[in-house]
């Protein structure tokens, strides 16, 4: 009965799941929090964190994007799309305050007061794309799966006009190879990604573009890409202190990420 619950419910408290066995057993059965806790170990449930989709996910519109998305081909989505012809581009924020440590050890009862950076410190925009790499490739090449192109660029500013995102695409197909086959490209619906000069410059050069559906963040490989590296820069960031330093640290950890298929894999892109 329980299980039934936590799988119809599984955001459901400890309270909740307790009011639940009162109110659905004939006798009204009170037990406690740690009966509740020993239940749920022995039918080998743990408590986790939460994961949250967007209420505009479920949009029906929102739900037709994304059903193209995943089983139509081009224009509306990418199937018959190889991920090895697929560029995810987006872009994250980091301060100086993101790598404060948050954790630390003293003896019971002592509080830790150290020294950190400011909440309202400068903030720096990254802009980033990432490739699966084709397998046809030998190892060794750059843009196989074993060596990928990773693309990005760091502005000291908050945000990305649509000027600085049509400069970064411009750039970035500046650095293909003139044999470079056409290329997918994907993101998300900021204004500045899809306005109207952007498509016209990605066309120019040949390549094409389609958006991923609004609200679903977990369709974007770039997004788990950009969990490994803030996490990354989180565990060797403690004792930066400036800017400059920040940026560095940005770009020493993007260039120490290897690997990308795995984000693909994981969004179920098609091989």
């Amino acid at each position: 009965m329980l299980t039934t619950f936590l799988l119809a419910h599984p955001d459901a408290t400890t309270f909740e799941c307790k009011a639940f066995i009162y109110c659905n057993t004939t006798n009204n059965l009170v037990v406690g929090e740690m009966t509740i806790r020993r239940a749920l170990s022995l039918i080998g449930f743990s408590r986790k964190i939460v994961s949250h989709t967007a209420t505009q996910a479920f949009a029906p519109i929102n739900v037709q994007l994304s059903f193209n998305f995943w089983t139509m081909p081009f224009p509306y989505g990418i199937v018959n799309t190889p991920r090895s012809r697929i560029i995810d581009s987006d872009e994250c924020g980091f301060q100086l305050s993101d790598i404060n440590r948050k954790y630390g050890y003293s003896v019971s009862g002592v509080k830790i007061n150290t020294k950190g950076n400011y909440s309202k410190s400068t903030k720096i925009t990254l802009i980033a794309s990432i490739e699966a790499g084709d397998p046809n490739l030998p190892p060794h090449v750059r843009g196989s799966r074993e060596n990928p192109r990773i693309w990005f660029r760091i502005n000291v500013k908050l945000g990305t006009t649509i000027k600085d995102y049509r400069s970064y695409i411009e750039s970035l197909m500046d650095s293909l190879p003139n044999n470079e086959p056409q290329r997918t490209f994907i993101h998300d619906n900021l204004s500045s990604h899809v306005h109207q000069s952007v498509r016209d410059a990605i066309h120019e050069r040949g390549h094409r573009v389609v958006r991923r559906p609004p609200y679903y963040p977990s369709d974007a490989p770039i997004e788990y890409f950009f969990n490994t590296l803030a996490s990354r820069i989180c565990s060797n960031g403690g004792y930066v202190s400036n800017v400059g330093a920040l940026i560095q640290l940005v770009t020493n950890a993007l260039n120490e990420m290897t690997t990308t298929n795995g984000y693909f894999d994981h969004c179920g892109y098609p091989v």
